[in-house]
């Protein structure tokens, strides 16, 4: 029997870049052996193209609140999500499968969180176990 794995990670804003940096691959990982590059080409995006950089993506969504208090130094800027599930699962699922199983985990967080949050990210990474990283900002 497979499961669901829903994990949730809290980010300041020094974290930010460095998560960008993290699922993109833009830097070759120093302390993670196990990173299989030639598997990172699988990976896609479930989102619009709209921000190229998490930073800017958060800092307009922060602009577009109009908050009458300055945002704190130690404020959560970012929310990680993080949806899997075991590898038997994934072997049983086609391509497509797989795609339509994190497009409904989307949509189920964006109903469930709400439309008023900003999902700015969805990753879909194809490592051992296939990952989906939600990253969404207040």
């Amino acid at each position: 029997m497979s499961y669901l794995v829903l994990h949730m990670d809290k980010f300041k804003k020094e974290a930010v870049r460095g998560i960008q940096s993290h699922n993109r691959r833009e830097r070759e990982s120093h302390s993670n052996p196990d990173i299989d590059y030639q598997r990172s080409r699988g990976n896609y995006e479930l989102h619009d193209k709209a921000a190229t950089n998490y930073a800017q993506a958060i800092q307009r969504r922060i602009d577009d609140l109009q908050l009458s208090k300055v945002v704190r130094k130690d404020a959560v800027h970012m929310c990680g999500l993080i949806v899997t599930s075991d590898s038997a699962f994934f072997k049983s699922l086609s391509p497509e499968e797989t795609r339509r199983f994190f497009e409904e985990s989307k949509a189920f967080l964006t109903d469930f969180v709400g439309r008023k949050m900003s999902f700015p990210r969805w990753c879909i990474w194809m490592k051992k176990r296939r990952t989906c990283t939600f990253f969404m900002c207040p």
